[in-house]
């Protein structure tokens, strides 16, 4: 998870790090002041609470066991989880995201969510 460098220095020397050196290492997402931890994990919790779950779990399990295969095999994980997703999704995400593409305009994919019903 942390470049080769940084762990062996931490790793031969015992030192501890901050959170904000972890940051940097990228061992973390984001190093907040411990007063604002609870707020800011508040905060992205919500964030995820507006997110399809479905989706949500379907992209990081697929993330996480696409990595250590082939292109070619991973491109068929991906999309077998992709159907799989669609098929199980109780809100019917997909429908609702593209009917929010192409039907009314109000959805601009990388750009943000599909409103959700």
């Amino acid at each position: 998870m942390i470049p080769a460098r940084d762990a062996i220095y931490y790793i031969m020397t015992g030192k501890t790090f901050t959170g904000v050196e972890a940051a940097a290492m990228r061992l973390v997402n984001e190093s907040v002041p411990a007063a604002q931890l609870l707020g800011r994990t508040t905060e992205l919790a919500k964030h995820l609470a507006t997110m399809n779950r479905t989706v949500i779990e379907g992209a990081k399990t697929g993330f996480k066991r696409a990595r250590s295969m082939e292109f070619e095999v991973s491109e068929e994980y991906l999309y077998a989880k992709l159907d799989q997703s669609i098929a199980n999704d109780p809100e019917h995400g997909r429908e609702q995201g593209m009917s929010q593409f192409l039907d009314d305009k109000s959805f601009r994919p990388g750009l943000g969510a599909y409103k959700r019903d």
